[in-house]
């Protein structure tokens, strides 16, 4: 696949997991090539909205992904929901003590 078509597909992703078409959403995400923060991120999407990992988890490991690679957008829409999610739940959210880390600036 070139990076056009995956980029395609993972708009598709974003797009079937906001229509909650978890489904088809998964088997989407079967087809792509392993590997990319970008993927690690619409699998933890699909694993929040299926209710599969608490939104603790995933703000967890979305701030791993951050470190890695800072200038990455879907990662911290993803960390915002998931706060959201945990805040409206009543539970603690890291994000209220723990922002995720700001974007780079490229030298």
């Amino acid at each position: 696949m070139t990076p056009a078509e995956v980029e395609a597909a993972l708009a598709e992703i974003d797009r079937l997991i906001d229509a909650e078409d978890y489904d088809a959403a998964r088997d989407r995400l079967a087809g792509l090539p392993p590997g990319g923060d970008a993927l690690a991120v619409r699998k933890l999407s699909l694993s929040l909205h299926e209710g599969g990992l608490d939104a603790d988890v995933v703000m967890v490991r979305l701030t791993q992904i951050m470190r890695k690679n800072p200038s990455l957008e879907c990662a911290r829409a993803l960390y915002q929901r998931a706060s959201n999610w945990s805040y409206s739940s009543g539970r603690s959210s890291p994000s209220h003590s723990h922002p995720p880390p700001p974007p780079r600036r490229d030298e």
